[in-house]
């Protein structure tokens, strides 16, 4: 979780391409630690995608988003809860 601030910290400052960075080793890790379903892996990936739009990576950002939607409704359909 920490990181994951950092990274959005950096974003702020405009330090854009070391946020990018970071979040992506964010979402990487949430990814082997928890999977795509938990709601931090998810937050990883919406947190990506506003970065990659900061940095004018508009394209790959809206493709994060819809994966993200597909694992919500996934999560939503199955009636899973991600602990915590």
């Amino acid at each position: 979780m920490a990181m994951n601030n950092l990274a959005l910290t950096l974003c702020d400052r405009g330090q854009l391409d070391e946020a990018e960075k970071m979040q992506r080793d964010v979402l990487r890790l949430q990814l082997d630690i928890s999977g795509p379903g938990h709601h931090n892996t998810m937050a990883a990936m919406n947190n990506l995608a506003g970065i990659l739009d900061d940095c004018g990576k508009t394209e790959e950002a809206e493709r994060i988003r819809q994966d993200l939607r597909a694992l919500q409704l996934q999560v939503l359909h199955n009636g899973t809860h991600a602990s915590p």
